[in-house]
């Protein structure tokens, strides 16, 4: 299961009581199955992406990679330049990690 947290933050010329309410049903239904999806592609496509784009970001949408980067301040730049603030928003960014860490967690009794 991949939970995905959505943050609604407030853009240039919006009242600071914006709340839910605001926002249209229909309009975040659509941001969370796209993002849903991007984040499906993101783990169902991880080794391939592993040898496109090792050690980087990618931003995905519409499962596709539309921009990659190792700085991650940088690459939302560019994103917000090309697209807006409002669209990148929507996109689905992680890290393409080229050697992921395992953790093993042991229990230990006192």
């Amino acid at each position: 299961m991949i939970l995905i947290v959505h943050k609604f933050r407030l853009f240039k010329g919006e009242k600071k009581e914006r709340n839910m309410d605001d926002i249209q049903k229909r309009d975040v239904r659509t941001i969370l199955d796209a993002s849903t999806e991007d984040a499906k592609y993101f783990y169902e496509n991880l080794e391939s992406l592993r040898q496109q784009y090792p050690d980087k970001y990618v931003a995905i949408h519409d499962g596709e990679v539309i921009a990659s980067g190792k700085n991650y301040s940088k690459l939302l730049q560019r994103l917000r330049t090309q697209y807006g603030q409002r669209a990148v928003s929507s996109f689905f960014i992680n890290f393409v990690d080229l050697h992921p860490v395992s953790w093993i967690l042991s229990a230990m009794s006192a």
